[in-house]
């Protein structure tokens, strides 16, 4: 088929070769994209990101001279008047670390007043540019027929239309992937052309800086590829050269120049958020090139660490198995739904094509393809993204597969693969953000305003960000110092770290939603194939993660995940005396009032819970005690908590809580007794129970000095100060124990 496809663009085949498959994408990219809205959690929450950040950027600059003036000073009270100003300016954390995507979403939105439009207006760009990278990438390899057809197939891919339509990283992560391979390949191509000292040249020399600023674009939109863009790069070049016979001068010139410029990418790019970390006081930023080299480090200890259980069928709390060799069998399942298994077969047969014909280009590209597949496929992370990855590099090896094919066999294959995935497409481009519907129905009734339990949505969607105390206080302030009416309440509610608690609950038990819609995250299979690492190990944190919340949605999304529905908080309030309601909303609003540490208020808010039938609670019975202990009733209290502690019946979180409050209790008393090594063993038993009891690990810091002295002590005190996520009083206190005991300098 090879023949008939070149043939088609003979003469202005440079423009008209590409022109077809990027009017096609671009029709089924931009289709209804002003209507779509953004689905994903995390989607809003890179916008939000985007805010902070540039936000970050404004306050370091306006001032630069008085953060210069006060690093490293002793004026602490103008230095925490400036962090206290920095809070209140940037209104959020930097957490995600994906610069690049940043800039660019920044760039999107500041062309449109629609900021979900805005922002999802870079990954059409980068959607589009990546159908003329596949051909351009095909005319490099010397397949111009495959990089025509790989360009139709990755037009109408519904993995990339869809994520060309979001505001996820990954289109701009696989354009740059694909474009490092072109400039790769061109460089090889001039190479060949010109001789041996075309190495040495301004135009060789620009061709690998290009190279690597793309593998470093690849990690600064996401720094999750660490783990894998470098190794397959390594991979590719050296197989290139051994397979082209490259002297041992030019393997190292085309690794060593794009690592280089690869590494200046990130560092340039992290010298903004360096200053920040450096000058503003407070800020929790770790410098990219340090959080690279942490992550890779994770990474590769997270692969280190799989045990031999996590392949095995697993039954975890919520009732959803695992299957076994589930991991093993999930892109192909997701391929097969979302690309269509002609693509799939195409794909392979183009894999064994290219590796027959034994051409340094084919083997580069088909042994950088089995690296990717084999690494993500031991362990899938976030799935349906890291799909986007490599689809451009699968889809051109499906193009070759085609152009191998006799005409009678391929022009068949690839109009079935053009009208199925358009066809599949189409439906993606029908799709609408359920939040976003959310959002038009509050606004359709007077409000410009309007909560969610998942938080970005709130900020993209409502036009200001609440302030979120939890539990009765969220709504509470919501609904008369904010006043918002109405929360959308969504399938968040079964994953870690969203919006939700007992007072959503609540709400839906007594009042019916105003408002409710099919949410496609939870609908539409490949949203729903968002996974973490799938292993117990956690990648961005040191110890075990819990992963079921995530399994049990991914594979058996229940009929409440299904839907967003819109609550009236009106109708809330007007029933709170209503029995059923009142009993737990003086208990949420006690233990609101207990964080606050109002333990004279808690008390009578929890004298109307037992009132009103919660006397047996255990959960009141725990901040009656936490309370009187507060009050002075120190004894009364320790015996309460004991009961707690020893009681079947309690809840486990209380049961915890009581015995924390226990240990606490001892080791303040041994503390004072200067029975360090008393402490020690109930700190132990304290972290066992939460590990980040901040002040047992600040004892623990203090206990380990006094035994053990200085030098002992030393790391301790250097991890706690360097955690940015250890609460900025206790490191005060620890910094201030520190220098007068010259633990640290």
């Amino acid at each position: 088929m090879t023949e008939f496809i070149t043939g088609l663009f003979h003469g202005g085949f440079a423009f008209r070769a590409v022109l077809l498959p990027f009017i096609l994408g671009l029709l089924l990219r931009a289709r209804r994209l002003r209507r779509k809205g953004l689905f994903l959690w995390d989607e809003a929450a890179f916008v939000r990101e985007t805010g902070v950040t540039f936000r970050t950027f404004e306050f370091l600059f306006r001032n630069f001279g008085e953060l210069r003036r006060l690093r490293g000073g002793a004026d602490k009270a103008a230095i925490e008047d400036v962090r206290k100003r920095y809070v209140e300016h940037a209104a959020g954390d930097y957490v995600y670390y994906k610069p690049w995507h940043m800039f660019a979403l920044r760039i999107g939105t500041a062309l449109t007043r629609q900021t979900d439009f805005g922002a999802a207006l870079p990954s059409l760009t980068f959607g589009l540019a990546a159908i003329a990278a596949v051909w351009g990438l095909g005319q490099m390899a010397q397949w111009p027929a495959a990089g025509i057809a790989g360009a139709a197939v990755l037009a109408v891919s519904g993995l990339h239309v869809l994520h060309s339509r979001s505001a996820e990283p990954e289109p701009g992560t696989a354009l740059c992937f694909t474009m490092m391979l072109l400039l790769s390949l061109a460089h090889k191509t001039a190479l060949a052309a010109g001789g041996a000292h075309f190495l040495w040249n301004a135009q060789s020399f620009a061709l690998l800086a290009g190279c690597g600023v793309c593998l470093g674009g690849t990690m600064m939109f996401n720094p999750a590829w660490i783990a894998l863009t470098p190794p397959v790069f390594i991979a590719g070049e050296v197989v290139y050269g051994l397979a082209a016979g490259s002297g041992a001068a030019a393997i190292a010139v085309s690794l060593g120049a794009p690592l280089a410029a690869a590494a200046a990418t990130v560092v340039i790019t992290d010298i903004p958020f360096m200053l920040c970390a450096k000058l503003i006081p407070g800020i929790k930023i770790v410098p990219h090139t340090v959080k690279l080299y942490q992550l890779a480090l994770r990474l590769f200890t997270a692969f280190a660490q799989r045990r031999a259980d996590e392949s095995a069928t697993a039954q975890d709390e919520l009732g959803v198995s695992l299957p076994r060799f589930y991991h093993l069998r999930f892109y192909p399942e997701l391929l097969r739904h979302t690309e269509g298994a002609a693509v799939l077969v195409a794909a392979g047969a183009g894999l064994v094509v290219t590796a027959a014909q034994f051409t340094p280009a084919g083997l580069m590209l088909g042994a950088q393809l089995a690296i990717i597949l084999g690494m993500l496929v031991v362990v899938p992370l976030k799935a349906a993204r890291a799909c986007v990855f490599w689809l451009p590099l699968l889809c051109l090896f499906a193009g070759a597969g085609l152009a191998a094919a006799p005409a009678w066999l391929g022009l068949p294959a690839l109009a079935w693969i053009l009208v199925r995935g358009s066809v599949y497409c189409w439906k993606i481009g029908n799709m609408t953000s359920a939040m976003r519907l959310a959002a038009e129905f509050v606004r359709a009734r007077g409000e410009t305003a309007f909560a969610s339990t998942s938080a970005p949505f709130t900020l993209l969607y409502g036009e200001k960000t609440p302030i979120a105390p939890r539990d009765y206080a969220f709504i509470c302030h919501l609904y008369h110092e904010q006043k918002t009416r109405f929360i959308a309440i969504d399938h968040h509610q079964h994953f870690p770290g969203m919006k939700w608690d007992e007072t959503q609950e609540l709400i839906q038990n007594h009042c019916r939603p105003v408002f409710e819609v099919e949410d496609p995250c939870a609908t539409f299979f490949p949203l729903r194939m968002e996974v973490e690492l799938y292993t117990r190990r956690g990648v961005y944190e040191q110890g075990p993660v819990e992963v079921a919340p995530w399994n049990r949605f991914r594979m058996a999304p229940s009929e409440a995940d299904r839907r967003v529905r819109v609550y009236d908080l009106n109708e809330f309030f007007t029933r709170l005396e209503s029995p059923g309601i009142i009993e737990y909303i003086s208990l949420y609003m006690a233990r609101d009032l207990c964080e606050k540490s109002r333990f004279e208020e808690a008390l009578k808010f929890l004298r109307l819970a037992e009132k009103n039938g919660l006397r047996e609670d255990s959960r009141v019975k725990y901040f009656t005690a936490l309370c009187h202990a507060q009050l002075g009733k120190e004894e009364w209290a320790a015996r309460g908590m004991k009961k707690l502690a020893e009681d079947p019946a309690a809840r486990p979180e209380v049961r915890d809580s009581a015995q924390v409050f226990l240990h606490m209790k001892a080791i303040n008393e041994a503390v004072r007794a200067l029975r360090f090594e008393d402490a020690l063993e109930d700190i132990k038993k304290v972290l066992d129970i939460k590990p980040r009891q901040t002040v047992a690990m600040l004892y623990e810091a203090v206990c380990i000095f006094h035994l053990r002295g200085a030098d002992a002590a030393r790391p301790v005190f250097t991890k706690l100060l360097r955690d940015p996520a250890y609460p900025d009083s206790h490191k005060d206190t620890l910094r201030e124990f520190a220098l007068q005991h010259q633990i640290v300098n």
